[in-house]
């Protein structure tokens, strides 16, 4: 009897799993151009596990409505409730696909929606700061730093953010290092 009620139990929750995970291709299809009526209503009807990923390398819907700079899709998904520290592959976070993005508004949508500024990939420790010396803009630097990146935390070779810059043409350098000084 015991092994039957067991038994029910996992059969159960298996069956709330699959229903609380959506179509892989639907969500990437829906993420493409959806406006945010459309994100919302398909995850209301769909009962979506918001932060469940899509491919191999841990994405969720969040990142691959950043990655198709779909800002309306970014802001539904987060007022729904999906993670802004979701923890993806190697630890990048959707504010790491942001900067990569270089989509400022999409950074301060995440950023308001408590999304990590100090987080770090697990391999190299490299944190969103250092990417977005690497990757962006200086307004996102900027706006990474005035909302509490850390200037002195460290990669796993102990460089800094500052000496990411160095890494960059050198027309570059120069805004970048302004960037990066506190106001």
């Amino acid at each position: 009897m015991k092994i039957k009620f067991l038994l029910s139990i996992g059969a159960l929750l298996l069956a709330q799993q699959a229903l609380a995970a959506c179509d892989k291709d639907g969500w990437r299809q829906l993420l493409r151009h959806a406006d945010a009526p459309a994100v919302v209503t398909y995850v209301k009807n769909q009962h979506c596990d918001l932060n469940q990923s899509l491919d191999d390398v841990s994405k969720t819907p969040l990142v691959y409505a950043i990655d198709g700079r779909n800002r309306a899709a970014v802001q539904a998904l987060l007022q729904s409730g999906a993670n802004p520290n979701a923890d993806g592959y190697d630890g990048n976070t959707p504010l790491f696909y942001a900067v990569a993005a270089k989509d400022l508004g999409i950074v301060e949508d995440l950023i308001a929606r408590g999304a990590d500024v100090n987080a770090s990939t697990r391999t190299s420790e490299i944190t969103v700061l250092m990417a977005a010396v690497l990757d962006s803009t200086p307004a996102i630097v900027a706006y990474l730093v005035a909302h509490g990146a850390s200037l002195d935390d460290t990669d796993k070779y102990g460089h800094k953010a500052i000496n990411y810059v160095d890494k960059l043409p050198t027309k570059r350098q120069a805004a970048i290092r302004a960037a990066l000084k506190k106001r």
